[in-house]
């Protein structure tokens, strides 16, 4: 009896005792831990079926303008991955409908897949050849994936069609673009290049970018960014 007496009485049990209940807690949070995240997962599992099975009962049973309405709704949210599902799902029965190709099209430029919107496109324009607004679409992925020579052949038929010999032009010439931050004067005084915020305006859309790019991403056409400035005064 005074053998065990001792024992609680040594400050080492103590913090044995200490170490060990912690260790119990520990271990019994983990395993309630990954029951509750087992339990979450089954549960949203169960739940993405559910929805899944909704939506494709939910299309069937949309007649097709619906559909397309939808698809928009879901492109203009930028839920680029529901708007293409939709499209699909059309697109089952109406292959080759033009404006929900362009609109696919579009929807794999946004989720960064340009070569699939390149074949797209392509496809596009093996139905109707002349379609201005797909060979600028066009353009703009060729010179994306730095495809130049394309690029340049695309313009050339888009010339035969209507006058962009200045954006033939400009293809052709371009080198890059100067970034340099040139200096700016307001009253023949210099203006702290602090106080200026430099943006760029599509002329043709009015597309707003903080950067220049040779391309407008709205429109896909050539050399239209324009430089503005905002100056704190």
């Amino acid at each position: 009896m005074d053998l065990i007496l001792s024992y609680y009485r040594n400050p080492i049990f103590g913090v044995l005792v200490l170490i060990s209940l912690v260790l119990i807690v520990a271990v019994l949070q983990l395993i309630l831990s990954s029951l509750k995240e087992n339990k979450t997962n089954k549960n949203i599992k169960k739940y993405l079926a559910n929805f899944n099975g909704v939506r494709a009962e939910y299309l069937n049973n949309l007649n097709l303008d619906e559909k397309v309405n939808l698809a928009n709704c879901f492109f203009k949210a930028k839920m680029f991955l529901d708007c293409k599902q939709v499209v699909l799902n059309v697109l089952k029965n109406h292959p080759d409908n033009k404006d929900l190709l362009y609109l696919l099209a579009e929807c794999e430029l946004r989720l960064g897949l340009l070569n699939n919107a390149k074949d797209i496109l392509l496809k596009i324009l093996k139905i109707r050849a002349r379609d201005e607004k797909s060979l600028l679409f066009l353009g703009y992925i060729y010179f994306m994936l730095n495809e130049m020579t394309n690029c340049i052949e695309v313009y050339k038929c888009l010339n035969a069609l209507k006058n962009y010999e200045e954006d033939l032009s400009f293809i052709k010439n371009y080198s890059g673009f100067d970034s340099k931050n040139y200096a700016v004067k307001l009253d023949d005084e210099l203006v702290d290049d602090k106080l200026v915020t430099r943006f760029y305006l599509c002329k043709n859309c009015s597309n707003y970018s903080l950067f220049y790019t040779p391309f407008c991403s709205q429109c896909f056409k050539c050399n239209t960014m324009q430089a503005n400035l905002r100056i704190k005064i």
